[in-house]
């Protein structure tokens, strides 16, 4: 009897843990394909992260803001209707996507991937084979998707939405810039004061910092990715005394690495017509660079042309004695032994990058071990009745 009971309490314990594991490696797996956890402003450190982020605010700003809130999708529509019922077509053009009209309510309840969906096949749909021919009857100039909403103007929206919440946009030395394709900053994430400037500056590596940020994020070449030498607000050694008097030099010479993006190129649409394109972006701060030697981060302009050079140092007058030789030989350190964090029967191994796809791996193989273990629990149960039967 009581090894019965042995046994059943383990079974349930090991199919209550089983289940649980189950689940979990269900979530990781949807998370692979359907969520993107956000990366807030403390999160970024890898170019990877910096590209999430740099999306994140794009549809931060883009479609939930201005779509979810400024448009109004109904409008346009002819006022003759269409030839083919909305509840018809929408499905057929955006499979998958859970409602019947474009009202405001609907677009509203939609997540941020349906309506990036929405609004790209919109965008696009005058290449539709079935749809195409009908819309170019419709609208011979096209669809305008900015038609239907009232855009207000950036430079006031841009600050009102991205310090709404301020530390999910900034920390430390991270932070969001938004300008236009003629270089005035709409918005700086780090410094208010600069919004309206002009960005005309050339750093150490004579490199036209603005320029390089307009080529990339109108061509990209670099997968959106632009170098220069420039000021790190945690760097307080960093900064070039002569670009307080003139802003045609770049105020620092830190290494940064950014990320510049035309937010109409990420979502598939073009831009408002008659507007200049508005490009978005944030950049990390590595150090120093082989590549980029100028940005040392050590301030002297021009390697060091605006300070007095060092007098070298002064020789010994005696040699110096050579430093004494230990008596023993030092032992090697200890390896650290591998940590994993456990309960409820799943332990997950620690690593320092975990990523969800190396989560959801380790938990089919926890999965796998757990059923042996069971299995094997069963088995070994089932001989010992054997042998006291």
């Amino acid at each position: 009897m009581r090894i019965l009971m042995r046994n059943t309490v383990f079974k349930t314990a090991a199919l209550a843990g089983l289940f649980l594991c189950v689940l979990m490696l269900a979530g990781a797996f949807s998370g692979l394909t359907t969520s993107v956890h956000a990366v807030h402003a403390e999160d970024v450190d890898t170019q990877d992260e910096l590209r999430q982020f740099v999306t994140e605010a794009v549809d931060a700003y883009y479609i939930e803001f201005l779509m979810k809130e400024h448009c109004d999708f109904e409008a346009l529509i002819p006022e003759d209707g269409l030839p083919i019922p909305l509840e018809t077509a929408l499905p057929l053009l955006v499979p998958g996507i859970s409602i019947t009209d474009l009202s405001p309510e609907s677009i509203q309840g939609l997540s941020t991937d349906e309506v990036k969906r929405l609004i790209s096949t919109l965008g696009t749909i005058e290449e539709h084979p079935t749809f195409g021919p009908i819309v170019q009857q419709l609208f011979p100039d096209g669809i305008d998707i900015w038609a239907s909403c009232t855009l207000p103007q950036p430079t006031s929206t841009f600050r009102d939405v991205f310090t709404e919440e301020e530390e999910n946009w900034k920390s430390g030395s991270i932070y969001l810039f938004v300008m236009n394709d003629e270089k005035e900053l709409l918005f700086h994430g780090d410094d208010e004061g600069l919004e309206g400037d002009v960005l005309e500056a050339i750093d150490e590596g004579d490199r036209d910092v603005g320029q390089l940020i307009v080529d990339e994020a109108d061509d990209p070449m670099n997968n959106g990715i632009v170098k220069y030498c420039w000021d790190d607000p945690e760097n307080l050694d960093d900064d070039i005394a002569e670009a307080e008097n003139d802003s045609t030099i770049a105020p620092g010479d830190s290494l940064k690495v950014s990320y510049v993006i035309d937010p109409f190129s990420s979502l598939g649409v073009p831009g408002p017509s008659g507007s200049p394109g508005i490009i978005l972006g944030s950049g990390i701060y590595p150090g120093p660079d082989p590549e980029f030697p100028e940005c040392d981060g050590n301030g002297m302009a021009d390697g060091g042309g605006d300070m007095e050079p060092m007098e070298p140092p002064m020789e010994p007058t005696e040699p110096m004695e050579p430093p004494m030789e230990p008596t023993e030989p030092m032992e090697p350190p200890m390896e650290p032994e591998p940590t994993s964090v456990s309960g409820g029967g799943c332990a997950i191994t620690g690593g320092g990058d975990s990523t969800p796809r190396n989560d959801a791996l380790n938990l089919l193989l926890m999965v796998s071990t757990l059923f042996l273990a069971v299995s094997f629990g069963n088995r070994a149960a089932g001989r010992r009745n054997a042998i006291r039967s």
